[in-house]
């Protein structure tokens, strides 16, 4: 017996015309988002329970639409659909144990985190979304009605790299990644990649220390290759460090590096021709900030191949 067809109910969006284009129909598409990024992590294996937990997950799947839709337009605020969606009648918000539901709306993506345990999603809703032919219904009728016709194939263009990336970066976190054996596409790649390491080095960077996370989840931390993924064709953690914009620069222009011990190699070069390297120099022999678990530290015939290709 085939399930019955499935769309979500009518939501309720900002139209404040002089705020959103017409891309996204003259209205906001904070609470669309939000639904796409849940069908991709069933898609993905990640929500097998009716229980939408608010995490690095949800935010990264969310963030993959805002930037390829939306880039540095407005503030990419997660933390008001998962709270307002709760005013459309299938979605349910649920407290921390011991916490009452508050009525306010919640300040930022931490304060989400701080408030609820998880969001859920109406029982019967939630079972026919189990069906992926269910999930793919869904997801086709919520960008048509939410979107222009030109941005539905990119959209589910995205979704498919989204669950894609996510099923390369469980690959990816294996104790033993598996060996290279086949070209994975550069935007699954990409965004596996900076996945994994943001994750494995726990948004802080290896050079510097320095982690911080924006109100609205962004990291300071970047996703850096120690041996070019054009020569090694390698995406593992052991062959990535997670590092600041201005550290990543400096890495990749060969000014700083690793020995065998961890410790930062500073290029003698740094000093030359009037340049003033402010902190730079002060990393000089000090250990790298290294991830928690010793199978994802950096390998170290990839960091030699780093300091052999810049002379360090």
């Amino acid at each position: 017996m085939l399930n019955p067809p499935f769309t979500f109910p009518s939501i309720r969006q900002d139209t404040n015309r002089s705020t959103w284009t017409e891309e996204t129909l003259g209205r906001a598409p904070y609470k669309p988002f939000l639904l796409l990024a849940v069908l991709d992590l069933m898609d993905a294996g990640r929500i097998t329970e009716n229980r939408i937990v608010p995490d690095e997950d949800l935010t990264d799947a969310f963030m993959l639409y805002w930037n390829a839709i939306l880039p540095d337009r407005l503030r990419p605020s997660i933390h008001l659909p998962f709270f307002y969606l709760q005013t459309d009648g299938f979605w349910v918000l649920h407290p921390l144990s011991g916490k009452m539901l508050p009525a306010t709306e919640p300040s930022s993506w931490k304060n989400v985190r701080e408030r609820y345990a998880f969001a859920s999603l109406d029982e019967a809703a939630f079972e026919l979304l189990q069906n992926p032919l269910t999930r793919a219904t869904a997801r086709l009728e919520l960008i048509r009605r939410c979107f222009v016709p030109a941005l539905e194939k990119p959209l589910l263009e995205l979704a498919k790299t989204q669950v894609s990336a996510f099923n390369y970066a469980d690959k990816l976190l294996r104790e033993t990644p598996a060996a290279y054996e086949k070209p994975v596409e550069k935007p699954v790649r990409d965004q596996a990649f900076r996945r994994v390491i943001v994750k494995v080095y726990d948004h802080r960077c290896a050079l510097c220390g320095i982690r911080i996370i924006s109100p609205d989840s962004r990291t300071v931390v970047d996703a850096a290759h120690i041996k070019d993924w054009a020569v090694s064709h390698d995406d593992s953690p052991t062959n990535g460090l997670a590092l600041c914009k201005l550290c990543h620069w400096t890495f990749d222009s060969g000014l700083v590096g690793f020995d065998d011990d961890y410790r930062v190699i500073v290029a003698r070069s740094i000093t030359r021709d009037g340049n003033l390297p402010g902190h730079i120099q002060q990393f000089a022999h000090r250990p790298m900030i290294l991830p928690e678990r010793e199978c994802y530290y950096p390998a170290t015939e990839n960091l030699a191949w780093h300091l052999q290709r810049f002379k360090l």
